[in-house]
């Protein structure tokens, strides 16, 4: 076996005992890498201002308020059901092509969406931090969920500015 702090490659010369075995970090190099990422911590900042002066007071707030044992992850998953919510109704109320009439009260209803996501994605961290759950499957749910997020929220946006040209809509997509 490979010392923790060898840089001799495991997938080389260890593959035979690995090939029995399989390990889930089997595609890291080293085991410098394998302790890198159990230890790994991350670290954002966001230097804005509608963060500073409101998001990040508001969301210490509403996170203060939450009992201990809910979970990050599930608040995570509550963002993301915020925008799975107003796409599925955004399409399957008003049609699937990207034109045709949106009613007031639905852009209004769909803007709180939004905005319940914004809230819940500051609060997850918040929560996390405060119950010592950070963890990097969490970070992992958060990103994959805020990236598929960024796509799930522009096409609603198309539909809502018509815009029903193809060239238009494959431009504006290459933009995200």
């Amino acid at each position: 076996m490979v010392s923790s702090n060898s840089k001799e490659p495991l997938l080389i010369n260890n593959l035979i005992a690995y090939q029995s075995a399989p390990s889930p970090y089997t595609f890291f190099s080293t085991m410098d890498d394998v302790a890198y990422f159990k230890n790994y911590k991350y670290s954002g900042e966001d230097r804005g201002i509608t963060y500073k002066y409101f998001y990040n007071p508001v969301a210490i707030k509403l996170v203060n308020m939450l009992p201990t044992w809910i979970a990050p992850n599930l608040i995570t998953f509550m963002g993301f059901f915020c925008v799975i919510l107003g796409f599925v109704l955004t399409f399957s109320l008003y049609g699937t092509e990207f034109k045709g009439h949106v009613p007031w009260w639905f852009l209004i209803l769909y803007s709180a969406l939004l905005f319940a996501y914004r809230m819940l994605d500051e609060m997850d961290g918040k929560q996390a931090r405060r119950t010592a759950n950070c963890s990097p499957v969490g970070v992992m749910m958060d990103h994959f969920t805020d990236y598929y997020n960024g796509t799930m929220l522009c096409l609603p946006l198309l539909k809502f500015l018509q815009l029903d040209d193809p060239i238009k809509i494959f431009i504006l997509l290459l933009m995200i």
